[in-house]
């Protein structure tokens, strides 16, 4: 009986794989080194969860519009946060709050390419508090991956601080600056782009305490001024001061 000759199917042409794409929009890079000195103090928290937490992203224009999807509010990047003990946002170089969208209960804020900015923390209370700071995921103080069980910035009451980049030293930091995902300091130093475009604030209250919003300082005295103080009188005219 003649043998069948078994056929062959030809195999498919190499084909060498497409490098990764490099993901679009901002992220936050190592800018130039600045003064900025700090000094030590002893904090002792409280047990157990934060006393609030403040998570805000960031974009570029685009970007931020497709995060906001079509339900949205144009606001700016400030809030009050914990029922108002502490608040935070972001400023650019000029020190004006970034413009901000507020969809869904994500507060999206705008930044440009190129740009320098900085996060402004505010302690609203009448205690001290102790704010841990994260941008892409890394803690702004060590630069290694954000955790609660970190130590952060300690503020007075009504103090309020800005944070204007990744701490070098007791005297100096490294420029927060956006930039490509690709150049910045989350991608180079760790290759995990993974929490670009967020930054978060976790404050803890000091052990014993019980932080409220303080009547002394100035944010709460004129976020709560009354535009008509008086009952209705007659019509005239302002005169001069008395002194």
């Amino acid at each position: 009986t003649a043998m069948k000759q078994k056929s062959r199917t030809a195999s498919s042409p190499m084909v060498p794989c497409a490098p990764p794409q490099e993901r679009s929009g901002l992220s936050t890079g190592w800018g130039r080194k600045m003064d900025d000195k700090v000094g030590t103090t002893v904090f002792a928290r409280n047990p157990g969860s934060p006393a609030g937490v403040a998570k805000l992203f960031y974009n570029n224009t685009a970007g931020a519009q497709a995060m906001a999807g079509n339900d949205y509010s144009y606001s700016n990047s400030f809030r009050d946060y914990a029922g108002g003990i502490f608040r935070t946002g972001l400023r650019n170089h000029r020190g004006a709050a970034l413009s901000a969208y507020q969809s869904g209960g994500n507060l999206i804020c705008i930044g440009e390419d190129g740009q320098r900015y900085s996060v402004e923390l505010e302690n609203l209370s009448g205690n001290r508090l102790e704010f841990v700071v994260t941008v892409d995921g890394l803690d702004v103080l060590t630069g290694q991956p954000g955790s609660l069980s970190h130590r952060g910035y300690v503020l007075d009451p009504g103090e309020r601080r800005e944070i204007k980049g990744w701490r070098t030293s007791v005297n100096e930091v490294a420029a927060f600056k956006f930039g490509s995902v690709a150049g910045g300091y989350a991608s180079e130093k760790t290759g995990d782009t993974r929490n670009v475009g967020v930054i978060g604030c976790a404050v803890f209250a000091e052990r014993g305490t019980t932080p409220r919003p303080y009547s002394g300082t100035d944010t709460y005295r004129r976020l709560r001024a009354d535009p008509f103080v008086a009952a209705p009188e007659g019509s005239g005219f302002a005169t001069p001061p008395s002194h």
